[in-house]
């Protein structure tokens, strides 16, 4: 977390230092025109290429595949499109990144492969902590018990034992 509050902040102080060289060389009005001009192009190519995304997510799903690719190519056009909106030079600049099909498809790589391999490691943790000297025996996973079934004869039922009155 601290890192990322870290490169939030280094981001920000980028941002400021090059509105501030941009609008000593070009003035501050352009500068505020460029940066409107850059939101509202920005945004109308998000929104085109949101829409084939939506189109190709409905085709792999009518076609009886998972979607998961186009999910997160939609994350990251939403992430260009909050980018854009953002006010600067440099946010617009890494919001054309993401708006490039390439990019976009190796970050979606990159995040299944980092997933897959945290979720790994986690299953790995988890076999260890069972196997170890602190472990709980398991219930049978294989034949799930019925919440509602009347227990049988001399089968505890899971409640206390039943004494006195009430």
């Amino acid at each position: 977390m601290g890192k990322f509050f870290f490169g939030l902040i280094a981001f920000f102080l980028l941002e400021i230092w090059v509105l501030i060289k941009v609008g000593s060389v070009i003035s501050g009005l352009p500068t505020l025109i460029l940066m409107v001009l850059a939101a509202m192009l920005g945004g109308q190519l998000v929104r085109s290429q949101g829409v084939m995304t939506l189109f190709n997510l409905q085709k792999r799903m009518q076609a009886g595949e998972a979607p998961g690719g186009e999910l997160l190519q939609g994350i990251w056009l939403a992430v260009a499109g909050f980018l854009f909106i953002f006010p600067g030079f440099v946010s617009d600049i890494f919001g054309l990144l993401l708006l490039q099909p390439a990019i976009r498809r190796g970050l979606t790589r990159l995040w299944i492969a980092r997933v897959a391999s945290t979720v790994s490691r986690a299953s790995v943790h988890s076999a260890t902590f069972r196997s170890g000297p602190f472990s709980a025996p398991l219930q049978d996973e294989a034949q799930p018990r019925d919440p509602f079934a009347e227990p049988k004869v001399g089968e505890p039922d899971g409640s206390a034992p039943k004494t006195g009155t009430t």
